[in-house]
């Protein structure tokens, strides 16, 4: 079961951590971020598919879906004595996503890709991952680590193992670096992610899916559309749902009954006291039709970890709210639920059919917060590198690759060019100096000396040279392996020394 939830930079969700149970319902005003939830939730959902960074580009681009406000609200931006407005960002941009569950925690950053690196800088990439076990990031208790194209993923020994180097920046290791053997963990937790279900405004005008007649088939789970309506009816039954579905179908609808009409193809008709006839798909209200979806997809022999109904009282008529509480109630005892609905109906029916976790969300100043005074606790990846064992490096540059530096919020260094196969960063800050003052000034007006750290890990893969004395030594990266060594950086990178 997801215990924790956690959102930062998604539309008018700054930053928000819902503590969650086994049924949870989101309510609030108009406008007050209750879509963006569910949004963060199918995004979260989507890494496990592969698809994340392509739903990001159907919601407009990473520039769409970020947080739209300051960095930081002023105590008098938030007194009304200033005017919100944008003061000089001094954190990267950045999207982050993640959850705790009782058995794994994982969490994303997305971000625009370094500048000069890429055709498309618009473009959301994948700048972090990490999985962990338990409820909180430790060091000693993550089991795969990404940064950049890099992986490493915890060995049987209980150490961190480099499995990947040039994973694509719109790749997540939950696909690529899933393995049987050492990779197990991501495996589970891509399966299982790929087991939540979203059902989100079923269609009921005149031409929907679920109104037509199909060929019947097994059918375990319900589509999201609804299509297969009548084959999901038909497995319930066979199953030995049939009980329950009748008493959902009854709670709703006081005498009336579901039968499947075959005629080469199947569908669905409802039987009701004083009709003389079967009402067909094609006859049912929009609300009758919604409520009998809402009932296959719940009543699910295969039932998901986690599953997500977004307004599922649309189309209802409030007398139906009370059955529909019930049956969502029922449905959290196999998996765990969570509502998104500003029917205070719908609220008011599902506390009183069992113990809800009511999630209030409210807005001030464009930002959505969450009406909790204890948050659970969630460090995301901001721990994930703290402890690392990492060498300390410099290098000197020239105002043009400096600026480039800057441009990527002085975390990372720009990609090389054709005419230089190498990158040299250097073990000792007098060698540095050296070279910033005697080679960049003359060669560009000014020098810089910059100072960064690096995991030791990396690096162990490149033999440390010595060209001339022995105070000259330094790393030779290969072009084509900059990314990954960006993507070792721990921190930011510094300017120790100005030249002239």
């Amino acid at each position: 079961m997801i215990t924790t939830l956690a959102i930062s930079g998604y539309r008018s969700l700054r930053k928000v951590t819902l503590a969650l149970e086994a049924l949870n319902v989101v309510t609030g005003a108009n406008g007050s971020g209750k879509s963006s939830l569910y949004r963060s939730l199918r995004l979260l959902a989507e890494i496990a598919q592969g698809r994340v960074i392509r739903a990001i580009a159907a919601e407009g681009g990473l520039q769409s879906t970020l947080w739209a406000g300051p960095e930081k609200f002023s105590r008098e931006m938030k007194r009304g004595e200033q005017p919100i407005q944008g003061l000089v960002r001094k954190e990267v941009v950045s999207l982050k996503l993640g959850f705790a569950s009782d058995d794994y925690g994982y969490a994303i950053d997305l971000g625009l890709p370094t500048p000069g690196g890429s055709p498309f800088e618009t473009d959301p990439c994948i700048k972090a991952e990490s999985l962990w076990i338990g409820q909180v990031l430790r060091p000693r208790n993550e089991i795969a680590a990404r940064k950049g194209p890099g992986v490493q993923v915890r060995d049987r020994e209980g150490h961190l193992r480099q499995v990947l180097t040039d994973l694509s920046p719109f790749d997540s290791m939950m696909t690529h670096a899933s393995d049987p053997r050492d990779g197990v963990e991501l495996l589970r937790l891509r399966e299982s992610m790929r087991n939540w279900r979203f059902y989100d405004h079923f269609r009921t005008d005149r031409d929907a899916p679920a109104r037509q007649p199909q060929v019947g088939t097994y059918t375990p789970v319900l589509a999201s559309d609804g299509s297969d309506i009548a084959a999901a009816v038909v497995t319930l039954r066979s199953i030995g749902f049939d009980e329950d579905f009748d008493a959902a179908v009854d709670d709703a609808f006081s005498g009336a009954s579901i039968e499947v009409e075959y005629g080469g193809l199947c569908e669905i008709v409802m039987r009701q006291k004083g009709l003389l006839r079967p009402l067909a798909m094609s006859e049912l209200s929009d609300g009758t039709l919604r409520y009998l979806l809402l009932v296959a997809a719940l009543l699910s022999p295969r039932p998901p970890a986690f599953m997500v109904l977004n307004e599922p009282e649309m189309s209802l008529h409030p007398d139906l709210l009370p059955a529909l509480g019930r049956l969502i109630a029922k449905a959290s005892q196999r998996s765990q639920v969570l509502v998104v609905s500003h029917s205070r109906e719908l609220v008011d029916a599902l506390e009183a059919a069992a113990p809800t976790n009511r999630i209030t969300l409210e807005k001030e100043l464009g930002e959505t917060h969450a009406r909790d005074p204890d948050p659970p606790p969630w460090n995301g990846l901001h721990v994930e590198r703290r402890n690392m064992n990492t060498i300390t490096l410099w290098r000197p540059v020239g105002p043009k690759e400096l600026a480039l530096i800057e441009a990527a919020s002085m975390t990372a260094f720009p990609p090389r060019l054709p005419e230089q196969p190498i990158f040299y960063p250097v073990t000792n800050e007098a060698y540095a100096v050296q070279i910033a003052r005697d080679w960049n000034v003359p060669d560009s007006g000014s020098g810089f000396v910059t100072r960064f750290s690096v995991e030791k890990a990396f690096l162990d893969a490149y033999p440390v040279q010595t060209v001339g004395g022995r105070e000259h030594s330094e790393y030779w990266i290969p072009a084509e392996d900059l990314d990954a060594f960006n993507a070792a950086i721990v921190g930011k990178i510094e300017v120790t020394h100005r030249f002239p």
